[in-house]
């Protein structure tokens, strides 16, 4: 059964640097369609630093989107030389993530706080 996720954005542009300049403003909806399989919940126990997740639910994911179900992470992917963690907040929505060397995403690294000490879920949607 196929599933979508609709993203709805607004793209500011223009020059910043000139005092009282208007940006422009343009908007923006998309929606993927991904089947059920390519989605997972994964517990994260709490103090965890890297905790592996793969991602093996599509043959070779180019990009994902990933969001926490309770509590903030931080996200990172294991493959590149780009390591730097997104911090995600609880219930604040969707992060896309993608292999900046456009390679396959083979795995997500998170990093958890010490409490609460149930830990944290954490959804992915990969894309091939």
């Amino acid at each position: 059964m196929a599933n979508n996720l609709t993203a709805t954005l607004t793209l500011a542009y223009g020059d910043t640097a000139t005092q009282g300049n208007v940006l422009s403003r343009q908007n923006f909806a998309f929606s993927l369609a991904y089947a059920e399989e390519s989605s997972k919940i994964v517990h994260v126990p709490a103090s965890s630093t890297d905790f592996p997740v793969n991602l093996d639910t599509v043959g070779s994911p180019k990009f994902l989107f990933a969001r926490t179900l309770d509590i903030d992470v931080t996200l990172k992917l294991s493959d590149t030389v780009d390591d730097v963690p997104s911090a995600l907040a609880a219930a604040s929505g969707w992060l896309m993530i993608c292999n900046p060397s456009g390679q396959a995403v083979k795995q997500l690294l998170v990093t958890t706080p010490p409490s609460p000490a149930s830990g944290a879920h954490i959804q992915v949607i990969a894309f091939e």
